[in-house]
């Protein structure tokens, strides 16, 4: 995604006006061109133009000189009339095209794709989507091909594609193959290769068994891995191999459509995975979208719905041990509520006390009113900034590798069946005292304000669980406070010793968080910036989160 403005031109063509038409006058007009273009940035930079990327079909340069010996100098003035046109005619003019991020752009190549609009293909070559065009490429391999280019977005982007045109439109461009290779794409981003997809698929129960076909067949699954990995037979290890390339090993799982008998062969559901299953169905978009096209998937259809509901809603159980299991009762579920109709998602246990109390972590004080703010009820899709006065609370993602995350959530039973989403949010309510809506709680978990609802409605935390959370809690802010302390050693760039008081100093800081899914920007004052952090490296941008399913970054203004 973008910090600030990403412009291209598909077809520039430009007229030099009050000099003669010589060869020299050609030759300068095009190097005088290319420099215009070149100092499109710095002229996009000055102008209070909506950030993103900016796509113009046709420019046309009427540039006007009397001298040749003065086009060099004329270049920041032309560049900057370029802008000042733009930004005047944005609302009126076909030919600006504007999208504010990454998901914004693949979410539109989505909706495009599925309804044939070739029209559009210079505007996906030149953001480097695809390389040819439309009719040349079957959609179920197009869309995950696209896709793959901006790893980061795809997921948003595809919750944004199914919000706009439906899951029918998009099944129909995708079909088997293209649910198939999204699942392996969005897989690779987490860290599941596609040799662990085969795990968890899953048989389905005799009533969704009567509405499935058949699995990809062995061919069809060696085409996906072929274009959609987009590397060399020969950079691919064993496993990733095509199935029909592989020796028969009767101790695991063939194609991707056959079963891993690991998982298929109960003779009992577990029934803690089971009640994992429904809850994160319960909290996913793309579940109820799922159930609500009214569509009858096939085995394999459902088991990459299963996956993308995973990525979508708890990203660190992807790679878990427990996470294939979990996928295989997804599928299962998806599939017999589509064989019955039945769209009624995980219950509701509405708690208005769904929080953990702050006097289990040690020293913490509790915070006045004043410190909880005003916040709207903008929805997810919103990209405008809500205010926040715990915008350091995302500093701590600096230090969350050493404070064992995710892996420490996920070996947890008392915490794993919450999941690393829900456990943060928890720990962030604990070390800022505030409400479970505040802004930079939610995106310290990968949350929106949408998904609030979904938290407060979960069971209420246990006494184990208060215990675990409030333990991560003290740990991560020892390890946080430790990294300052070092950073600052011999210096008087920290205000108190207290490490109570030193994690206040660091997280209590006003701010705004933009956040929509896939995307967390927080936005600090640039008078707010202090060497400590800055030298203990807690204002970097973590960039790609991959077991938050969310890119995080930081800017002062």
């Amino acid at each position: 995604m973008s910090h600030g403005h990403d412009l291209s031109i598909d077809l520039l063509s430009t007229t030099l006006v009050g000099v003669d038409r010589t060869a020299d006058a050609h030759r300068r007009l095009g190097a005088t061109a290319q420099a215009v273009v070149d100092d499109l940035p710095r002229a996009l930079a000055r102008t209070p133009l909506p950030s993103g990327l900016w796509f113009i079909r046709e420019l046309d340069l009427a540039l006007g000189c009397g001298e040749l010996s003065r086009l060099p100098e004329l270049v920041p003035q032309w560049a900057q009339a370029i802008v000042d046109v733009l930004s005047q005619s944005i609302s009126t003019d076909p030919r600006w095209i504007h999208f504010e991020s990454d998901v914004d752009l693949l979410a539109t190549f989505v909706v495009s794709t599925v309804a044939d609009r070739n029209d559009d293909d210079w505007m996906w070559v030149q953001a480097g989507l695809v390389d040819s065009p439309a009719y040349a490429v079957d959609s179920a391999v197009r869309i995950p091909v696209a896709l793959s280019r901006r790893p980061h977005a795809v997921l948003p982007g595809l919750i944004q594609a199914v919000a706009r045109c439906g899951v029918p439109g998009i099944d129909r461009a995708l079909g088997v193959e293209g649910w198939t290779a999204l699942a392996i794409v969005i897989g690779a981003t987490y860290g599941v290769s596609a040799a662990a997809l085969d795990g968890g698929t899953v048989v389905p129960s005799d009533a969704a068994a009567q509405r499935s076909s058949a699995a990809p067949t062995a061919t069809q699954r060696a085409r996906m891995d072929r274009v959609v990995m987009d590397r060399p037979e020969a950079d691919r290890t064993e496993a990733e191999q095509p199935a029909s390339d592989r020796a028969a090993d009767p101790g695991r799982a063939g194609s991707y459509g056959e079963v891993d008998r690991t998982v298929a062969d109960w003779t009992e559901r577990d029934q803690a995975v089971a009640d994992r299953a429904v809850v994160l169905v319960g909290r996913s978009s793309l579940a109820v979208s799922f159930l609500k096209s009214r569509l009858r998937p096939d085995l394999a259809v459902a088991t990459a719905w299963a996956w993308l509901i995973v990525y979508e809603v708890e990203p660190a159980l992807a790679s878990a041990p427990s996470g294939q299991p979990t996928v295989a009762e997804i599928a299962r579920q998806l599939l017999e509520r589509l064989a019955t109709d039945e769209i009624v998602l995980a219950p509701t246990h509405r708690d208005p006390h769904n929080t953990i109390a702050p006097e289990e972590i040690p020293d913490s004080r509790p915070a006045s009113a004043a410190a909880i703010t005003d916040r709207g009820d903008s929805d997810s899709s919103d990209r405008s900034a809500e205010q926040s006065r715990w915008a350091g609370l995302l500093f701590l993602l600096a230090t969350s590798a050493h404070a064992g995350l995710p892996g420490c959530v996920r070996d947890d039973p008392a915490l794993s069946q919450r999941g690393v989403q829900w456990t943060l949010w928890q720990v962030g309510q604990l070390l800022t005292r505030a409400a479970g809506d505040e802004p930079a709680v939610l995106a310290l978990a990968g949350l929106s304000r949408t998904d609030v609802a979904k938290l407060l409605d979960g069971v209420p935390a246990t006494d184990a669980e208060q215990r675990r959370v409030a333990l991560l809690a003290a740990r991560w802010r020892r390890i946080t406070v430790a990294r300052l302390q070092a950073a600052a050693c011999g210096t008087d760039d920290l205000p108190s010793p207290a490490p109570a008081r030193l994690l206040d100093w660091l997280i209590h800081r006003g701010g705004h968080i933009v956040a929509t899914p896939g995307w967390v920007e927080v936005v600090l004052p640039g008078m707010s910036v202090e060497l400590a952090i800055r030298s203990a490296g807690l204002d970097l941008d973590p960039g790609f989160v991959p077991w938050l399913g969310t890119v995080v970054t930081f800017r002062y203004e």
